[in-house]
Order: structure tokens, then sequence, then C-alpha cells
């Protein structure tokens, strides 16, 4: 299959816009060949390329950690894996003792101390070290629950790995000076946190903790939205395409409140991304409102 048809049926496998083909062809493709040179010089020694993909919710990261995966494997043979953070999320139960031992809000997934990060470091361990015709599970979390599914009902990497994507929200990010928590951003935090203790905590867990996790990446790739209105945008519209995809199932939609009230939770972190992240990242993808790249910067 050449390029054309197959970025075609990605598209169409996806249930993308047609637009995403220009992103491909014009961004996405290029920069995946670039990488191919540096995944070339790994396979001489042994040992598979980390990639790392931030982005804002809504901003298409797991679509892309797709993209480029699926690329690398129908194009050039590799072989390799695509990982999510939140496939790390702790458990329920451990994220209610957390809850109740640091604060209410760790009750809830999704910011840095939400996550196993010993069960991510041994994992990318063990992806490291695969031979040819071993296998290994990896962790999955079923968000319709709410915890993590038992190993063997997760998906398999097997043999030598070439590159490993890894994808997440707050991949790559940076804690901030203390000060910087002083005052709350939002009503969450206002209201929630008055005292500071939660922002402090996860502030902390991303300073240390997530540091050692991160160290691994070798490229990182930012997809960076206009501005964190833009953000809370897309992450409607993200919502509304599940909700046409759950069909009758309608016990986890989120209202536009709902939706709102989430992404505080994130708003920190994802504000100081979009201002830092640009110096830290390898390259950045800087999209429209509209959900278009007009700038690409390395």
């Amino acid at each position: 299959m050449d390029k054309a048809n197959w970025i075609t049926s990605f598209i169409e496998a996806e249930r993308l816009p047609p637009s995403y083909a220009d992103l491909a062809v014009d961004y996405f493709i290029p920069y995946a060949d670039e990488l191919v040179l540096l995944i070339k010089e790994r396979c001489k020694e042994g040992i598979p390329l980390y990639i790392g993909v931030n982005g804002a919710q809504g901003t298409g990261k797991t679509t892309f950690a797709k993209f480029l995966s699926s690329y690398l494997v129908n194009f050039y043979c590799f072989n390799g894996s695509h990982i999510s953070l939140d496939d790390f999320y702790l458990t329920k139960t451990e994220r209610q003792k957390r809850a109740r031992e640091f604060h209410p809000l760790f009750l809830v997934r999704g910011v840095p101390g939400t996550h196993d990060i010993a069960l991510a470091i041994s994992t990318f361990k063990k992806l490291k070290e695969l031979k040819s015709h071993e296998e290994i599970s990896l962790p999955c979390f079923d968000k319709a629950s709410d915890d993590r599914m038992p190993t063997e009902n997760g998906p398999k990497a097997m043999g030598v790995q070439n590159f490993i994507i890894f994808e997440g929200w707050c991949v790559g990010s940076r804690s901030v000076p203390s000060t910087d928590l002083a005052l709350p951003i939002n009503a969450l935090e206002k209201i929630q946190d008055s005292e500071g203790i939660w922002r402090a905590a996860v502030n902390d867990y991303l300073r240390q903790d997530y540091q050692k996790l991160f160290s691994i990446i070798d490229k990182l790739i930012f997809l960076k939205a206009p501005d964190f209105a833009t953000v809370l945008k897309w992450r409607s519209e993200q919502e509304e395409k599940l909700t046409l995809t759950r069909q009758k199932d309608q016990s986890h939609t989120m209202s536009n409140d709902d939706i709102a009230r989430f992404v505080e939770y994130f708003e920190r972190i994802t504000r100081d991304n979009l201002k830092i992240m640009p110096d830290i990242a390898d390259i950045v993808f800087e999209f429209n409102s509209d959900h278009q790249i007009f700038s690409q910067q390395l």
C-alpha cells in the first residue's frame, strides 16, 4: 500500500476529518522519517528509542501516537509499542487510600500523584530487555470501571523493541517553584484546596518521582494548543464524539459543566506547559483554534 492510500485508511479507521491528511503529509511523516535515522542507530546498539508525546486534553496526542507507531511499523518494519500514561493509574483502592492519607482530590485520577510510577519504570525496563519471541503483558486501565484491568486482559508486547512511544497530557512536564502555588487559579483550588495542600503535593510528585520516569525519553514532541480556553473547547468536542460511539450507554457521559469542572484538575500544569514546553520539547507542532498546524518549531 502506498502512503496516500494508507493515510486514507488510517483516517477512515480513526474517524478523522479529511484535513488530517494534510497534517500527516506536511508535518507528521517528515518528522517520523527523521526519527527513523535515530531508531536505526539505536537498533545497532540493541536498545529502543523512547519517544515522548505531550499534549493537553483534546489535542489529538493519542491519535498522533497511533499514527506515528503505525507508520513506523508499516513502512519501516520496526517493532515497537505505544503506551499511554493513563494506563499506569493507581488502582481505585490505592487512590482511595491516597485520598484519605493526603487529600480528597487525589481520588480523581489524572494529576501527578495518581499514577504508579514504579510500575511504569518497571514496564519500560522490561520492554527494553525484551528478546526475540519473548512476550510481556502491558498494563491497561479501564476508564469505564475507573480501575486497572487484569493483566491477562491487557495488550501484549513481543520481541525486540525498536521504539517506544509514551504519550500523556503531562509527559515531560516540569514542576514549578513553590511560591507559584500560593494563589489558587480556579474554583477547584480555591474551594477544595484552600490551604494549597493538594497542589503542593502534586507539584512535589511531579518534581521527584515523575522526573525519574520522564528521564527515559530521548525525543519529546509537544502538540501545542493555542490557549487554555481552546483546550476546554476541544475537550468538550472530544466528549461529543465519545457520546456518539457509546450509543445507548450514556452512563459515563459528561455535561459541559462536568467537563469544565474536570479540566480544572489539569489547568495549572496545562497552563505551565503552554509557556515552558516549547523550550523543553525537541519539536513543537503548534495548532490554531481549528485544530490545524500553522507552525513547527525544532
